[in-house]
């Protein structure tokens, strides 16, 4: 694909800062055909160690930015009648985590179900929403996982290996071009065979 992009950093625990922000690139470039939503942190905690704070940051970050971004930048899609976006969601929507907190799975399983209320919502604006479900992939995330952890999700998965970064991205742009103009509300897995629908 042949496209110039520009990407945009965003401190998401500043939630009031994303109208502002939304607003300087659209007067400089007076138009948004692709929103990416990639945002999230990964705790690894029980339920029994989680306090509200630390339950409220998670949700916060990994659900509510992507919802408030999203009913920002569709606003200016919606007049041209044209956009597409990308939500980066988790297989541990859909499994109930395996090592992930709670925290973590509740916002994954809410950002599937954004996906599809927008989907619903705004295609008859000609936008298209879905999500990518990606299973545990080899990136700065995961890091700080015990080996053991990693070498039992990669047992579990049928294709013996992590989600690479490339696996990922060539998933969300294919869903971000019109290749995908009849796809909308769609979660697609991305987990070498780790769930399948």
């Amino acid at each position: 694909y042949e496209v110039k992009s520009k990407y945009y950093y965003f401190d998401f625990a500043k939630i009031d800062q994303i109208e502002r922000k939304i607003s300087e690139i659209i007067s400089i470039y007076k138009k948004i055909d692709v929103l990416i939503n990639n945002v999230g942190v990964c705790p690894m905690k029980s339920f029994e160690h989680i306090t509200i704070d630390e339950w409220n940051q998670v949700i916060n970050l990994n659900l509510s930015s992507i919802f408030f971004l999203t009913k920002e930048v569709v606003k200016y899609m919606m007049q041209r009648k044209y956009g597409k976006v990308v939500n980066v969601s988790s297989v541990a929507s859909k499994v109930g985590g395996i090592s992930t907190g709670p925290h973590y799975v509740a916002s994954k399983g809410g950002i599937d179900s954004l996906t599809r209320y927008f989907a619903k919502k705004l295609a008859n604006n000609n936008i298209n929403v879905n999500a990518v479900s990606p299973s545990t992939t080899d990136t700065e995330l995961i890091e700080d996982w015990d080996n053991s952890i990693i070498d039992h999700i990669i047992s579990m998965t049928p294709l013996k290996r992590l989600a690479t970064a490339n696996d990922i991205a060539n998933a969300v742009l294919f869903l971000s071009s019109d290749n995908a103009s009849f796809i909308t509300g769609e979660i697609l897995n991305i987990n070498g065979g780790f769930y399948m629908d």
